[in-house]
């Protein structure tokens, strides 16, 4: 009888670890497949292509204003006005120290300094 017993027991032992090594294979298995489909993750190259169209989306407005201001530049350079017509519309109280000196008038320079004292 003891021998029955201890096939008994062993049998216990050997089917018990068994299915606790079966159902540690499962478990993962199961948790593995649940991870890859989520699908709620990006890697970094997609987070980058992601940023990097918000950002132009977001720019084009922007880059296309410029470009029109720009060639609007463009134009009135080749256009420009009679040097008599652009200097009456300058204000003379904008010119800084520079200006004055470049074109001679130390006194100019003198008197606006005295002004702003």
């Amino acid at each position: 009888m003891p021998e029955e017993i201890f096939i008994i027991i062993t049998l216990a032992i050997i089917a018990g670890s068994v299915s606790g090594v079966l159902k540690q294979i499962f478990d993962y298995l199961k948790n593995r497949a649940a991870s890859q489909s989520s699908g709620a993750s990006l890697t970094s190259s997609e987070l980058e292509r992601l940023l990097q169209r918000t950002v132009e989306k977001a720019v084009a407005p922007l880059v296309d204003r410029m470009e029109a201001i720009e060639s609007r530049l463009d134009q009135a350079t080749d256009h420009q006005l009679p040097a008599a017509h652009v200097q009456s519309r300058i204000d003379p109280s904008l010119l800084d120290e520079a200006d004055l000196i470049e074109q001679g008038s130390q006194d100019a320079l003198v008197s606006r300094r005295e002004k702003g004292r």
